[in-house]
């Protein structure tokens, strides 16, 4: 938006994207933007301070006019105009800006964007766009997310100083062909828009587009045949590759796209013939892209056989990425096997992997040899039987492996049921284990750092003897498990939480424990004070609705309710 009002000047050294970054960050410094405190986000929110903010429209006066909940009429000076409902409403765009001509904004915010996630997003239904299209000729910045539009009127070709469009969480069907008019476009953001199934072909005439972002959930846009020509695109958030290479972009276009950054997701490899075109990308060029997801298909019927799977292999051998890679993502992959270039430690500045569902896939590349990498997730690889995180040959045999990792997540593994076992000497920074839904898993290797366990909807509670330094256990959803028997040497450990264990009977090993907090939930069955052996004292506190009597000697604080915040599991969203 600072880009589409020219409010970045051009530097020597720098484009104009981390100049801008640099302009905020001085804002910040100097106190005109300060950190808004908000929880479960992932994202930084900023807020200008109350006399900031007072002395902003003071000095702005009616030029940058905000309508919030109660819409009257726009003052004829307004050349910036935001709109913020408060509920589902109706505006006639007509009788709003009647007397405006110099409009040069008009955004449509959605509160819970800038106040709190805890609300839900308003729905604006925008009556007479066409009018506000054919009156406001200057516009150079137009954000209708969060409206109930389904398509553009054909007067949007007036607005050819256009520069920022913004169609977020929208019912747009189509984007008309008369979009190659606004030559001056750097910015088109559509993302979440279920009923938009393609680009128009005519998108290849937008030169200036500098940011294109289609995701959605479910499915993907498609894109034409040409795109290539938009050279000097900087973010793709994806990339989707066509069925048909004649109406269709292919992954070859992707070579043009010289200054490509940040994340790109490629998605449709299922589409890619042959392991040439996808060397035609010439990804391992493109220095700037720190996040890369590659995704195949989830449906197995297009690239059945070996045939399929062979291309398959072909194909990711030839993306092969730059070295300054920080992120990446194998999704729905068919080949059987991995390539070499990711068990190098070539990848000195990788911190993140995660493959999903790579279905044929029987052995997993040892990553041990990478510097930096602290998250490692593997899901749904049906195929893989035995956990071995110490097999490859690339790396010297007395070098310590996973130097950094500090996350590793296995979930939905069900044919995994051996682990080969860990050197002392590798894991050093392991903080967080996760594993779900493997049901044929028995045991838990020794990771002499770890601290936290999670064990997720397994058939049994999985056997481990020597976790040192363990001091969190989660156990959630094992519907078999009657007893759970604790090894002895947990010395560190300090909380325990079970939840949904309906046969649950009791727990072994507890009086081993010195201090521990356990929290018990929605296991009907289990009874705390016969496993302590425990005889009723004074202190005492509720456990679905009996109480729970502390041991003498014992420092134990017993927290189990129905009503208790259930422990999230790994696929569910952490505010559920």
């Amino acid at each position: 938006m600072w880009l589409s009002q020219d409010f970045i000047e051009p530097g020597e050294s720098k484009d104009l994207e981390n100049i801008g970054l640099d302009y905020f960050d001085e804002l910040v410094s100097r106190s005109f933007f300060r950190t808004l405190s908000i929880h479960n986000t992932k994202e930084e929110k900023f807020m200008t301070p109350g006399l900031v903010h007072d002395l902003v429209q003071q000095l702005c006066q009616n030029e940058y006019f905000q309508l919030e909940g109660y819409m009257q009429q726009v003052p004829g000076k307004a050349c910036h105009l935001a709109l913020v409902p408060r509920e589902f409403q109706s505006v006639s765009l007509k009788q709003l800006t009647t007397g405006v001509h110099n409009l040069q904004t008009f955004i449509v915010l959605n509160r819970s964007d800038y106040i709190c996630e805890g609300i839900s997003p308003s729905i604006l239904n925008l009556v007479e766009l066409d009018d506000l299209f054919k009156r406001c000729m200057n516009l150079t910045t137009l954000k209708l997310d969060n409206t109930d539009i389904e398509e553009l009127p054909q007067s949007i070709m007036s607005l050819s100083n256009l520069c920022f469009l913004g169609l977020s969480n929208t019912n747009i069907k189509r984007i008309p062909m008369e979009i190659s008019n606004l030559v001056h476009l750097q910015t088109l953001e559509a993302k979440d828009c279920y009923y938009l199934e393609e680009l128009p072909r005519t998108i290849e005439a937008l030169t200036n587009l500098h940011y294109l972002d289609v995701r959605k959930e479910a499915g993907y846009v498609v894109m034409p045949r040409g795109i290539a020509k938009l050279t000097n695109l900087q973010r793709l958030a994806t990339f989707n590759v066509g069925m048909d290479p004649l109406m269709h972009c292919g992954i070859e276009e992707l070579k043009y796209m010289e200054h490509l950054k940040g994340c790109l997701e490629i998605s449709g490899l299922v589409n890619v013939r042959n392991g040439i075109d996808a060397k035609e990308a010439d990804i391992r060029s493109k220095d700037r892209i720190e996040t890369l997801s590659l995704h195949w298909s989830d449906s197995k019927t297009i690239l059945e056989g070996e045939d399929g799977a062979e291309i398959a292999e072909e194909v990711l051998l030839n993306l092969h990425p730059k070295h300054n890679l920080k992120e990446l993502v194998i999704q729905d992959y068919p080949g059987n096997v991995f390539p070499i270039w990711m068990e190098s430690s070539y990848f000195l500045t990788l911190v993140s992997v995660i493959f999903d569902h790579c279905y044929n896939c029987e052995r997993l590349p040892d990553l041990g040899g990478l510097p930096l990498l602290r998250f490692f997730s593997i899901q749904k690889m049906h195929n893989v039987q035995t956990m071995n995180l110490s097999n490859s040959k690339l790396i010297p045999e007395n070098s310590t492996r996973y130097p950094s990792l500090e996350q590793l997540n296995i979930w939905e593994m069900y044919e995994l049921v051996n682990w080969v076992e860990i050197n002392n000497r590798d894991f050093p920074c392991i903080h967080s284990l996760s594993i779900s839904k493997c049901s044929n898993l028995r045991n838990i290797p020794k990771f002499t750092y770890l601290v936290e366990l999670s064990i997720y909807s397994c058939s049994q509670f999985l056997e481990f003897l020597d976790l040192p330094s363990l001091q969190l256990l989660r156990i959630d959803s094992l519907h078999k498990t009657k007893i759970i028997r604790l090894p002895k040497n947990l010395l560190q450990l300090k909380k325990l939480e079970i939840s949904h264990c309906p046969d649950l009977l009791s727990i072994e090993g507890l009086s081993e424990v010195k201090s521990i907090e356990i929290k018990v939930i929605r296991c009907p069955k289990f009874n705390l004070e016969n496993d302590l052996n425990m005889k009723r004292e004074e202190t005492s506190v509720l456990a679905r609705g009996k109480e729970v009597a502390l041991t003498e000697g014992l420092d134990l604080v017993a927290v189990a309710s129905c009503i208790t915040g259930a422990i999230p599991h790994p696929n569910e969203p952490k505010n559920q």
